[in-house]
């Protein structure tokens, strides 16, 4: 399937004025079903593209692997059924319970258990670990480039960006999706499968870094996670606890460093 698709609709140009017919260019949303080890896990609405770095990165964002050797296959039966061979001896019931802000899979049966402790205090025991010091002016090329170079956003404003960047702030892995998370797990994915390191690296967004967001940069070890957008209390709380540099509103040469800023130079 494509990233766009063409859709015939009509286009108002403003008040008053007589509508026309147009092609339009909007982005594609699909279903991919998600099945780890014979159990389905999830359905994933995605744009149907990379989706081996979507899996990937998602399985690693997640928490469900902690290194790639643990992710022995991935088979797609079709564009919409994914199916992923995991080691045998991961702990999948026990992974679950580790997660944050998630929904829990149609595989196990506590959906109406919520925690009565706040979610944060699970993550005391996760901590980035990564003496990177990132320049502030690498911040900013680095979210300069991603409005350039998001090719299917520009088309259809339809879409979230991500990129995992080098120190030096270029774009090293530039997906786009729907959905923020997956734009992010697209981004992880693929740097993961290119057998890149993350500690000397920040990831760039163009969505709202909420808790979740941060803990999927946290979980392997990206130091500094920025966006053009905004940083929510529950992203802030997260990049605290992991020792993540949070990162929003970086547009033009301003930005806001919520957490960890020691890891920016911007002197």
């Amino acid at each position: 399937m494509q990233a766009t698709e063409t859709r015939r609709i009509l286009r108002l140009q403003s008040l008053g004025s007589q509508p026309e017919v147009v092609d339009d260019t909007v982005a594609t949303e699909s279903a991919v079903h998600l099945f780890i080890n014979g159990v389905h896990w999830e359905t994933i609405m995605c744009t149907p593209q990379r989706l081996e770095d979507l899996v990937t990165g998602h399985l690693l964002s997640d928490g469900i692997i902690d290194q790639l050797y643990q992710l022995t296959a991935i088979r797609f039966v079709d564009q919409y059924k994914c199916e992923v061979t995991l080691v045998a001896e991961l702990n999948l019931e026990e992974r679950l319970a580790t997660r944050f802000f998630r929904a829990v899979p149609s595989g196990f049966q506590r959906r109406t258990q919520l925690p009565t402790e706040n979610p944060t205090n699970r993550l005391m025991p996760l901590r980035v670990i990564a003496p990177t010091v990132i320049d502030a002016s690498a911040v900013q090329r680095a979210a300069n480039a991603l409005n350039n170079e998001a090719s299917i956003y520009r088309k259809t404003g339809g879409v979230h960006a991500a990129s995992v960047c080098r120190k030096d702030g270029i774009l090293e892995h530039l997906a786009e999706d729907v959905g923020r998370h997956n734009a992010v797990d697209k981004a992880v994915g693929s740097c993961a499968r290119s057998s890149h390191s993350f500690e000397d690296r920040f990831l760039i967004s163009t969505g709202r870094l909420t808790g979740d967001m941060i803990l999927k940069a946290a979980r392997v070890n990206i130091p500094v996670v920025a966006s053009i957008s905004a940083v929510v209390t529950s992203g802030i709380d997260v990049a605290e606890k992991t020792d993540v540099t949070a990162i929003g509103f970086v547009r033009g040469e301003r930005m806001n460093i919520y957490s960890h800023s020691e890891r920016i130079a911007y002197a």
